[in-house]
C-alpha cells in the first residue's frame, strides 16, 4: 500500500507541477515547433519511440522490509503502457499508465521528460 501511494504521489505531484512549469516558460520563450513540424527524420525517431511503448508492459515483483527484516511475501505488481503522445512543448511527452498493484488498478498519465543520445530515446526523471 505504502509503495502505491508514494507512486501515486509522484505521478500527482508531477501532473500538478508540470503544467505550471511548462507554460509558466512558454510565456518568456518563443514556442517551440509543433511535433508535426519536426523533420521527417525526428519524426521517424518519435514513431518508433511511441510504436515500441504503446501496448509494452512491466511486470513483477516485490517484498516489503520492515525493521530490516523481510516479510517473505512476494506481491505482483504491473505498469501497462496504454498510449504514449508527445506535447508540443520542448522534450515532454505523457506516457498514459495503468498500474495494477495488490487490490489497486488505477490509469494515470505521467509526464516525462524524453532526451535523444542520437538515435536513443533517453526518459528523464529529475527533480
Amino acid at each position: 500500500m505504502y509503495r502505491f501511494l508514494q507512486i501515486t504521489l509522484i505521478a500527482l505531484t508531477g501532473l500538478v507541477l508540470l503544467p505550471s512549469a511548462l507554460f509558466g516558460q512558454a510565456k518568456s520563450q518563443a514556442q517551440p515547433a509543433d511535433v508535426a513540424e519536426v523533420s521527417p527524420d525526428t519524426k521517424k525517431l518519435f514513431d518508433k519511440f511511441r510504436n515500441q511503448l504503446d501496448g509494452s508492459a512491466l511486470v513483477g515483483s516485490f517484498s516489503t522490509i520492515s525493521d530490516g527484516d523481510s516479510d517473505g511475501k512476494l506481491t505482483k505488481e504491473r505498469y501497462e503502457i496504454k498510449g504514449v503522445k508527445k506535447m508540443p512543448l520542448r522534450d515532454y511527452w505523457i506516457i498514459k499508465t495503468r498500474i495494477q498493484y495488490g487490490d489497486r488498478d488505477v490509469t494515470i498519465p505521467v509526464p516525462v521528460e524524453v532526451k535523444w543520445a542520437g538515435k536513443t530515446p533517453v526518459i528523464t526523471l529529475d527533480k
